[in-house]
C-alpha cells in the first residue's frame, strides 16, 4: 500500500469508527442491521461470519485488518470500482493525494448515505502529514 492510501483509508476509518476496532454503528448492538468494526461493515454479519470462519475474535484489530486485505484480494466482497472509480487494488497502489483517495475510498469502499468528504479528506491530509 502507498502512503497516500493508507491515509485515504484512515481518514475514513477516523469518521466510521474513530478508529476503533470494537465500534458499533450509532453505539446500537445489532449485529443485523448496524455496522461493526474499524470500516463500519454492514450488517455485522458480514464480518462476523467471516471472523468465525477464519477463528478470530470479531473485535480483534488484526482480524479486521487482514479482512481488509480479504476484500482487496476479493473486492466483489466490498469494492465497487464504478463508485470508486478505480479497482481496489489500484487504489491500494495509487499515488493521488491521500485527501483524493479519502474520497475514492468513501465512494469505493463505505458508501455512506451522507458523506462529509471535507471530514475524511481533511482527516486523510493530516494523517499524510504526520506519517511523512
Amino acid at each position: 500500500w502507498t502512503k497516500h492510501a493508507v491515509c485515504g483509508m484512515l481518514g475514513n476509518i477516523e469518521v466510521e469508527s474513530y478508529l476503533s476496532p470494537g465500534t458499533w454503528e450509532d453505539f446500537k448492538t445489532d449485529v443485523d442491521t448496524n455496522g461493526f468494526g474499524l470500516t463500519q461493515w454492514t450488517p455485522a454479519t458480514k464480518y462476523f461470519s467471516w471472523a468465525c470462519d477464519e477463528g478470530y475474535l470479531y473485535d480483534n484489530i488484526d482480524a479486521q485488518l487482514k479482512r481488509i486485505l480479504h476484500e482487496v484480494a476479493n473486492p466483489s466482497l466490498q469494492w465497487s470500482s464504478s463508485k470508486g472509480g478505480m479497482s481496489f487494488s489500484d487504489y491500494t497502489h495509487s499515488n493521488n493525494t491521500a485527501a483524493d483517495l479519502a474520497k475514492t475510498f468513501c465512494d469505493g469502499y463505505e458508501k455512506p448515505t451522507s458523506p462529509d468528504y471535507t471530514t475524511r479528506k481533511a482527516n486523510a491530509t493530516s494523517w499524510y502529514n504526520q506519517l511523512t
